[in-house]
């Protein structure tokens, strides 16, 4: 059965944070075995991407999402849902972190101009 790679990375996600069976560092190693999954099927994107960043930004509904799926008997759509607006999130910021380097390291038309001359 065909399983697409991004659900995949997901599902590990959650299934190693919400069994949590260390005494600590459950959702870094759940972060870090969701990038690996993604890396490893070729989305090399993800090695530039921070989730952890946009989770942290709104960890009430990070955490509510692991809440809906446990009361809907472990029905992973609402961790699915929730995750693909945090890969999107942290796609949208890798973007603006990249504008805002290339405008840091743009050379001003009128010096480019004399430049070449």
């Amino acid at each position: 059965m065909f399983i697409h790679p991004v659900v995949r990375a997901i599902t590990l996600h959650f299934w190693l944070a919400y069994d949590h069976p260390f005494c600590d560092g459950n959702g870094r190693t759940a972060r870090a075995l969701f990038y690996w999954s993604m890396l490893k099927q070729g989305y090399w994107l993800f090695e530039f991407t921070s989730i952890s960043s946009v989770i942290n930004q709104a960890r009430a509904k990070y955490e509510r999402s692991f809440l809906l799926c446990e009361t809907d008997d472990n029905d992973l759509t609402y961790f699915l849902l929730a995750q693909l607006e945090v890969i999107q999130q942290a796609i949208t910021n890798l973007h603006a972190y990249l504008e805002r380097k290339r405008d840091i390291f743009r050379v001003p038309a009128d010096l480019a101009t004399r430049l070449q001359n």
